[in-house]
């Protein structure tokens, strides 16, 4: 068929490839069903008559293109989740009308399904369980659903299944001040970067991930994806980085500085074969390539766990300032965090204009909560930086280090510091004359020991105790970082003689 045919399907099928036509009928009695990576491209009406059914399988795609083309009869679009544990949450929202919270997933307490209020400042006047599970999906509009009270601790997929009649043509939706949950409303994928384009005023996507599970019912880490025209970011290092696509069933956030009306039009609507991702999932990266892009995927990491990723990138019309659809903003800025640092404020996704220079310098800031030690660590480049160097800065302890050549460890106690950190793309011959007066770094935690120093690689590390006594020593060290937990903790004032490998001889007090 082609898209000026009209089909009638009068038995069962199951599709082998991508299918146009013009209109589709599912008479009484048949079963079509599209499979994986197959799309059903339909001009006008899509009419599915009483005991028909037609099924679009979780990976294929429903496109329709006319705007004002009339959907008859119920449709099957079946979603699946990312693996999931007890008491994960996902951001649905539904693709057909009519579709009740509660048939959709049934084994979840009836007091787990939100809705996000952009008029909350905090996460308990935000996520408000006020929707009555006997409630449909409301047409464009993301909520935050948990998994079935039964399901256990082994990662499983949900199947998540929505029943009714699809919806087509231009859609609205009337979002508030503040952060707003919406949802991709089509039974087809839809183009992240054409949404922001279509909708001047959204500047950024936000997905919930969930990579990093609840600790006593609050969330360590930033469980949150972005996304702008740039590109996407992962919520923690190893998460998800967004693609281009929002996919079926997808609910995600968009902040709004004022009250406004979001759009949805057919233009936006993608075929299945374009996108496999879904949150929470992992896929490689496939961006849109409408301008030239040169990008730094950053991480921020301890010895235990990931913190979150920031991108860094050069293409055309960004600037030093603030540039919309371009900059993201850091959408939770309550944990642990590395962030590109504009005018000021908190970004995890930052633009600069072309040509690039080598010159450059850019401003990172960092947020701790709790003291620990640190590495920063390239997680992926493009463009010009498959070849170009990338030296951050630490401007505590005047250490240079190429990213490219590995990670960058270091120590840091609470706060926020917002003059440590640069990005630089080549070392000067100031550069290189380095002081090392603030060389060596030492954190107590959990009763272990860490000793890091920014310059000269460690050689020895002898301990004493207040009345002069040796109670630990380490020979042969021969590496920047020392980590120990052989020191017995008695709460007691504890001198360290850290040796260097270039000869000099650092002291420090600590409490153990």
């Amino acid at each position: 068929p082609t898209k000026r045919d009209a089909v009638v399907f009068a038995g069962n099928y199951t599709s082998t490839a991508s299918l146009d036509a013009c209109s589709v009928t599912v008479n009484a009695g048949a079963a079509v069903t599209f499979l994986t990576g197959h799309s059903l491209r339909v001009g006008e009406n899509i009419t599915v008559n009483a005991t028909g059914s037609l099924t679009i399988d979780s990976g294929a795609a429903l496109v329709q293109y006319t705007k004002h083309a009339v959907n008859t009869g119920n449709v099957i679009v079946k979603r699946n989740s990312t693996n999931m544990i007890h008491n994960d949450y996902t951001a649905w929202s539904s693709p057909v009308a009519n579709q009740n919270l509660l048939a959709f997933s049934p084994n979840t307490l009836t007091n787990r399904f939100y809705q996000y209020l952009f008029t909350g400042t905090t996460t308990p006047t935000a996520y408000q369980s006020v929707v009555p599970s006997t409630n449909t999906f409301t047409l464009a509009k993301g909520y935050m659903i948990r998994v079935n009270n039964n399901w256990t601790l082994t990662p499983a997929v949900y199947n998540g299944q929505f029943t009714g009649t699809p919806y087509n043509g231009t859609i609205t939706y009337a979002v508030g001040q503040g952060y707003n949950l919406l949802g991709n409303p089509y039974a087809s994928p839809i183009s992240a970067y054409r949404f922001l384009i279509t909708n001047p005023k959204v500047n950024a996507i936000y997905y919930w991930t969930h990579t990093v599970a609840a600790v006593a019912g609050a969330f360590p880490q930033n469980n949150y994806a972005s996304y702008t025209t740039l590109g996407g970011t992962a919520s923690a290092a190893g998460g998800a980085i967004p693609n281009d696509e929002i996919n079926v069933g997808q609910g995600f956030f968009i902040q709004a500085a004022a009250a406004y009306t979001v759009t949805f039009e057919n233009e936006l609507r993608e075929d299945a074969a374009t996108t496999t991702q879904f949150f929470k999932s992992t896929n490689a990266v496939s961006e849109n390539q409408e301008a030239e892009k040169h990008r730094i995927w950053l991480n921020l990491n301890d010895g235990t766990k990931s913190f979150n990723q920031i991108l860094l990138g050069y293409t055309p019309n960004a600037t030093d300032g603030i540039d919309n659809k371009i900059d993201g903003k850091m959408l939770d800025t309550s944990k642990t965090m590395l962030y590109n640092l504009i005018e000021n404020n908190e970004y995890v996704i930052q633009g600069k204009g072309l040509p690039f220079s080598d010159e450059d310098t850019v401003k990172l800031g960092l947020k701790v909560t709790e003291a620990s030690n640190f590495e920063i660590n390239i997680q992926q480049v493009d463009g010009l930086f498959e070849n170009q160097d990338v030296f951050v800065k630490d401007n505590y302890t005047n250490a240079i280090h190429n990213l490219k050549e590995g990670s960058y460890y270091f120590i840091s106690q609470t706060g926020t510091f917002n003059d440590r950190f640069e990005i630089l793309y080549k070392k000067t011959t100031k550069d290189i004359a380095i002081s090392s007066t603030n060389a060596v770094d030492v954190l107590v935690k959990n009763n272990e020991l860490t000793i890091q120093s920014y310059q000269s690689a460690i050689a020895s590390v002898e301990v004493y105790d207040v009345l002069g006594k040796v109670i630990f020593s380490k020979n042969g060290i021969n590496n920047k970082q020392f980590n120990t937990n052989q020191i017995k903790a008695s709460k007691q004032a504890l001198i360290l003689k850290i040796q260097l490998e270039n000869g000099e001889v650092v002291t420090k007090k600590i409490i153990m």
